[in-house]
């Protein structure tokens, strides 16, 4: 599988915009937007954007998953509680 790299992340939350998504393990449905400091996740079930930290925090997470490759978003909650919608942008990246 390929490396994810932090660009590759910006330019697929970019195409994905306005489109429903849905996480791999729960299927909650969500939008992803790019916010200057990070993506930003809204819930369709509680309509309350969540900003990831930051762009760091986002790295941290696609270096691990670039040594793990796993797609349990448990694996990353230490890094991130927005693991799960990250995942997904992921995912779609190393198809």
């Amino acid at each position: 599988m390929k490396q994810v790299e932090l660009d590759d992340v910006k330019e697929k939350a970019l195409s994905l915009a306005g489109k429903t998504l849905k996480t791999r393990h729960r299927g909650a449905r969500f939008h992803v937007r790019v916010g200057p400091e990070g993506l930003i996740y809204t819930p369709m079930s509680s309509g309350k954007p969540r900003s990831n930290n930051d762009w760091q925090t986002i790295q941290r997470v696609l270096d691990r998953f670039n040594g793990l490759q796993s797609f349990f978003p448990s694996d990353y909650m230490d890094l991130s509680w927005h693991a799960p919608y990250l995942l997904v942008i992921i995912h779609s990246i190393s198809q």
